[in-house]
């Protein structure tokens, strides 16, 4: 999996918002707060052309620190929620297009 374009990259996160809303229950404003961060997130990390399978823990971890230093109070813990819930989105659309792949690794 990986963007091709700004297009693709802003159909991923549609299907993530979609994900949020009929999966996980999420409220609107929950949805646009988690969007928001997690655009970011693909902006910083995959750059609209990398592969998922690159990603790594230091990517991760120091998006979200980045993220959570310019917020305060329970605002903190919005990067780490909304990276989290796209993570799950990554990894269910993973298992559905891929189980046999998915299987041989686990």
């Amino acid at each position: 999996m990986h963007f091709q374009s700004e297009i693709d990259a802003n159909s991923w996160l549609h299907s993530y918002d979609c994900y949020l809303r009929d999966v996980a229950g999420a409220a609107a404003a929950t949805r646009i707060r988690y969007w928001r961060v997690v655009r970011r997130f693909v902006a910083a990390c995959f750059d609209n052309t990398d592969q998922w399978a690159t990603l790594s823990v230091q990517q991760i971890t120091g998006f979200i620190c980045e993220e959570a230093a310019s917020k305060k109070g329970c605002g903190r813990g919005v990067p780490v929620t909304a990276v989290r819930s796209f993570l799950r989105f990554l990894a269910r659309l993973i298992r559905q297009s891929a189980p046999e792949r998915l299987a041989s690794v686990v």
